[in-house]
């Protein structure tokens, strides 16, 4: 086998995001920005070979893509799924020795809901990952299956912004917080008039670092509207605590969460009036 001729700047990906608002735009990806989250992933959680990584989404999500690729990176395994089932899940996760969960949306809430079996704790599952675990059940969540489920927080832009390492677990398990900002990146919550606000403080969050998209895909006004002076604009809405931890409150502008997709009020609207 010869050695691919590839530049780490070579775009190796785009996948499609509603991005903070409007319509879906593709992400340039290069190879800096996939190998820079599985190296800040990998500097929260210890991965390696005995790991085995299941993510239950298709690959027109990012996260799977860097899924695969921290597997590949650790010398573990990835499984792979062709849709969320729940009836399936626990299945999957007790044959093939799975030792590490990410789920998107609400997969947690479904899984909740499936009747209590009693190898509902008979696996090797070490933590799951997920974003806007639910507050009220998060306790639940752990108690059920007895592994914890980690908070995490990122845009398909911006890649990694703030986990929840395993030692915080039993300490931030309920609080909404997403952990601290991961090694690489620079998170500042700014107010209306574009200026950082002081800790505590509710404002949009902004994040500054290497390793990020290149911008959309033949839309330069898409991307200058997102990037200002090296920041990017979340359009999150957030809060950093006197430990530096992140917590995400709400949006900046109205946008319609439906199974972990973004989608913008207008799009609905354009398609009533047609």
């Amino acid at each position: 086998l010869g050695s691919a001729a590839c530049e780490a700047d070579d775009i190796v990906a785009v996948p499609f995001t509603s991005g903070t608002t409007g319509t879906p735009k593709g992400c340039l990806m290069d190879h800096v920005r996939i190998l820079k989250s599985i190296e800040m992933a990998a500097h929260v959680h210890a991965y390696g070979p005995s790991d085995r990584i299941f993510y239950p989404v298709q690959f027109f999500y990012l996260d799977a893509l860097n899924a695969l690729v921290r597997a590949l990176w650790c010398d573990g395994t990835f499984i792979a799924a062709r849709r969320f089932s729940v009836s399936r899940f626990w299945d999957v996760v007790r044959d093939h020795d799975v030792t590490i969960i990410s789920t998107i949306a609400s997969m947690p809430l479904w899984l909740l809901k499936a009747p209590p079996d009693p190898r509902d704790r008979a696996t090797k599952v070490r933590f799951a990952v997920h974003s806007q675990v639910p507050r009220d059940l998060h306790e639940e969540l752990d108690r059920r299956w007895g592994f914890p489920w980690l908070e995490n927080y990122g845009m398909t832009e911006s890649g990694l912004i703030a986990r929840v390492p395993v030692e915080l677990a039993d300490e931030l398990r309920g609080t909404g917080s997403t952990g601290p900002i991961v090694p690489d990146r620079r998170v500042r919550i700014e107010g209306p008039d574009g200026t950082a606000v002081p800790p505590g403080e509710v404002g949009e969050i902004v994040v500054q670092g290497p390793g990020m998209f290149r911008g959309y895909l033949d839309d330069p006004e898409a991307t200058r509207q997102i990037m200002h002076d090296g920041w990017l604009h979340t359009g999150d809405l957030g809060r950093i605590d006197e430990r530096g931890f992140l917590y995400v409150s709400g949006r900046k502008k109205d946008i319609v969460r439906r199974s972990g997709e973004n989608i913008n009020p207008e799009e609905v609207e354009a398609v009533l009036r047609s």
